[in-house]
């Protein structure tokens, strides 16, 4: 970045005037600390896009508040959902999954099949994690039989899909 300092004059309205005065930016202070600040940070976001463990770190932060205060509210009322655990680091790397592949140049039919593939890896994964929540009655979530008062539906879904899979596979000989 050039060292020289170009002055320049925008119009803002009261609102994000007082939204930049207020919002804190590490080693800066004033208005234009914080603006270059802010164009700092987008340039870096737009650098990192297609980097996968950047799109991450960006997701896990902007995540980071809320699943910060959902621990909060489990350790004050000594409460505990592997759903939401679970869930909340299966999100963000599907995510960041999903931004990166924007930054592949290429239209190749491979990359789209391969790329399929992870996602679907990633669902399955999910899916299998949700499922070993519902092993026992008592999974551990807020709600203790969340996940087994479902499986019943989903598991007629599985014994269809394999029957098709099956007579599929004999047809096919």
């Amino acid at each position: 970045m050039s060292s020289k300092m170009v002055p320049l004059s925008v119009r803002i309205s009261q609102e994000d005037a007082a939204y930049i005065a207020g919002l804190h930016v590490d080693g800066a202070r004033t208005p234009s600390e914080k603006i270059r600040a802010l164009i700092a940070e987008a340039r870096q976001r737009e650098y990192e896009a297609h980097e996968f463990a950047a799109v991450l770190r960006f997701v896990q932060a902007m995540l980071s508040p809320s699943v910060n205060k959902i621990r909060e509210l489990e350790r004050a009322h000594r409460m505990h959902s592997e759903l939401i655990s679970r869930l909340s680091e299966w999100l963000p790397a599907t995510i960041a999954a999903i931004a990166t592949v924007q930054a592949e140049q290429s239209s190749d039919a491979e990359m789209l099949l391969g790329f399929e593939a992870e996602l679907a890896g990633r669902v399955m994964l999910l899916m299998e994690s949700m499922l070993q929540l519902g092993v026992t009655a008592n999974a551990p979530c807020y709600t203790s039989g969340l996940i087994s008062q479902r499986i019943a539906p989903i598991a007629e879904l599985v014994k269809m899909v394999e029957s098709k899979t099956f007579k599929e596979g004999e047809s096919d000989e």
